[in-house]
This record gives structure tokens, C-alpha cells and sequence, in this order.
């Protein structure tokens, strides 16, 4: 199984210091670019996900919205407590577990909780900071189970940037793409136009076209 950890996009900033304002904290309109890109990047080299998990906090179920609509499975999205701060691994991993055979999953949350529990899974340490994420950052690892016990290692662990250029060049190349598709289906316009002209005036017209508490937390 491999599990993805993924933080939150770039959020705006809360007027009042409490738990309410910083739970309904919202990505900023540049937040859900940068991650429709960062979508687009992991695309090109990941196949999509079994089931997401997401903290209940606005800002994470937005980020989770976003790659679930990329990788087209809005509908497979479930909100967990357990990502929400103060985290807790064990919970998580049973609810991952409950899902029965699953072989990607992806949880969006927030840092620094993200990378101590991923951290904790590799390595057995408790409360360090080996893998601190930034917003949008992708840690992945690969387990033979979703047990703390289980054999596990460090896939990849991809700053947001990486995502975003991939996601980008991949954008580009879709913009050429469809522009020379566009191209030869205006070409074939106008065979097919002409070949019905000629069917038309010859009299054979053949053609026709196939139809609880949180504690604040980045």
C-alpha cells in the first residue's frame, strides 16, 4: 500500500486568534491554483487514489476537493477527526484498514503533525520533525499493512514546487496538444464537407456523422 500525506495549499489568514476562525480558515484563490498544478504534476506519474482522507478543517477539505476533482474521484473523499490536531496514528491507520485492500491512499492535514506521524511510521520515533512540510508538500511512504508495526519505507518526499512546474509543463504540452488536434479536426471538416458535396451532386449521400476541540495548527 502506499500512503500519501499531503498538507494543505496556501490559506489566508485568520482576523480572530481562535479555534473557530482558524478551523474555517479558507485556501486563497492562489492556494488552489498552485495545487490544481500540483494535481496535474502527481498525475503524470500517479494513477489516482483508492479513497482520500481529509481533516475536517475547511482549509485541508478544500485541498482535498482539489485533487479529488483532478484525479476524478470527488465522490471517494471521506473527513477523518483523526487528521485533525492533535493527530493521532493509530486511529488513522485503523480507519485506513477498515477500508479493506486499498492500494493508494491519500491524507490531507497539516503541519507539523503530517511529518511526525510520517516520521513515526518509518522510523518508530514519536514526536520528531525529520520530514517538515510545506504547504503543499507530498510525503510518500510504502507499507506492506496499514499497522504501526508493519515494514514500511520512504518513497518519495516532493517539495510543492516540483509538483507545480510538472503540472505546468504537462499544461503547456495539453495547450499544444489541443491546438493541433483542433487543427486536423478543422482539416477534416472540410474533407468530409467536400467528400458530401461530391456524394450530394453525384446522388449518392452516404455520409452522416456517428451520434470536538482543535488545537490551532498550520
Amino acid at each position: 500500500m502506499e500512503l500519501y500525506f499531503l498538507r494543505h495549499g496556501d490559506t489566508e489568514i485568520a482576523l480572530f486568534k481562535t479555534q473557530r476562525a482558524d478551523y474555517e480558515r479558507k485556501l486563497t484563490e492562489y492556494g488552489i491554483i498552485q495545487l490544481a498544478k500540483e494535481a496535474l504534476g502527481l498525475k503524470q506519474f500517479v494513477d489516482g487514489f483508492d479513497i482520500i482522507f481529509t481533516s475536517p478543517l475547511v482549509r485541508a477539505v478544500q485541498t482535498a476537493g482539489v485533487f479529488g476533482k483532478i484525479f476524478n474521484c470527488e465522490d471517494k473523499i471521506i473527513t477523518l477527526d483523526s487528521l485533525a490536531p492533535p493527530t493521532n496514528l493509530e486511529e488513522l491507520l485503523e480507519s485506513i484498514a477498515f477500508q479493506g485492500d486499498l492500494e493508494r491512499v491519500l491524507c490531507v492535514g497539516h503541519a507539523p503533525s503530517l511529518g511526525e506521524m510520517a516520521t513515526e511510521i518509518i522510523t518508530g520515533i514519536e514526536e520528531d520533525r525529520m520530514l517538515p512540510l510545506k504547504k503543499g508538500g507530498l510525503i510518500c511512504i510504502e507499507m506492506d499493512r496499514p499497522d504501526p508495526s508493519a515494514e514500511s519505507k520512504l518513497l518519495y518526499f516532493i517539495p510543492p514546487m516540483f509538483l507545480v512546474k510538472l503540472g505546468e509543463a504537462y499544461g503547456k504540452e495539453k495547450d499544444l496538444a489541443d491546438k493541433e488536434l483542433e487543427g486536423e479536426r478543422k482539416d477534416t471538416d472540410t474533407e468530409m464537407k467536400e467528400d458530401s458535396f461530391i456524394e450530394h451532386i453525384s446522388g449518392n449521400e452516404g455520409y452522416h456523422m456517428p451520434p470536538g476541540g482543535i488545537e490551532i495548527e498550520a
